[in-house]
């Protein structure tokens, strides 16, 4: 089964190999096939162009790839009956490019089927002298995207975010409450006001107001190892919500 860019780009090379009338392969985007030496190209060649990938879906997940082939052949700027015979050839080469993939699709050598495909006719005589057809593929994946739970660590609960709010309370204090999802967390607080280094624990803590610079940082923990940091730097007393990092200007 192919599942990545990289297994696709070697599944067109190899197919590329295996056709009796390609001679060479390239990978590269579109300015690449512009600007290569053409007297180091064997024709008739294939270039398989840089690949975009759509993930789509709502429940499930699956994978669209929108990538191109060219198949180029090459003549004389004078030789008009060999261009004739170039986008002939050529033409035929593209189409059985596109039926092997079906093929190997239908076969189950595949995990993906064409969903579209688009032939476009090349001639730059008076350019490089190549003549062909460009391919645009999209091909969509018959799986959707499966969840590999052993890659994973479970030193958090899924989606953790820290998260703390601060509130100037009017009566001379900021005060800073934990709203971390999900519940459930140990709550240690690192502040720095003008200078001054405190610490605390809990959920909610209550720092004085009337600084020039106050730096306030949230560690959350489920054990004593892992941790989840989240901070917020005030010049004046304001209430506001924290970032889901450490920023802090005062070091």
């Amino acid at each position: 089964m192919i599942n990545t860019p990289g297994e696709l780009r070697a599944y067109m090379e190899l197919l590329s190999t295996e056709h009796k009338l390609i001679k060479d392969f390239f990978y590269g985007d579109y300015e690449d096939i512009l600007e290569a030496e053409r007297s180091t190209i064997e024709y008739p060649c294939l270039w398989l162009e840089d690949m975009e990938i759509n993930p789509q879906g709502e429940d499930s997940l699956v994978i669209i790839y929108d990538f191109s082939f060219v198949i180029l052949a090459n003549s004389r700027v004078d030789d008009k009956d060999r261009k004739m015979y170039n986008q002939e050839s050529t033409f035929r080469i593209a189409n059985d490019i596109l039926s092997r993939i079906n093929k190997d699709a239908e076969d189950d050598k595949l995990d993906f089927e064409i969903a579209q495909a688009v032939l476009d006719p090349i001639n730059t005589i008076g350019n490089d002298d190549d003549q062909g057809w460009r391919v645009s593929v999209k091909i969509e994946s018959k799986y959707s995207l499966c969840y590999n739970a052993d890659i994973w660590h479970n030193n958090f609960p899924q989606a953790a975010i820290p998260r703390f709010k601060y509130i100037n309370d009017g009566n001379g204090h900021i005060v800073c409450e934990n709203e971390s999802e999900p519940d459930g967390w140990t709550v240690a607080w690192k502040t720095i006001r003008d200078g001054v280094e405190g610490s605390d624990t809990g959920d909610t803590i209550s720092i004085d107001d009337g600084f020039n610079s106050l730096y306030i940082e949230m560690s959350i923990t489920m054990d004593s190892t892992n941790y989840l940091r989240a901070s917020a730097y005030l010049t004046s007393a304001q209430s506001g919500l924290s970032v889901p990092f450490i920023y802090n200007p005062t070091i």
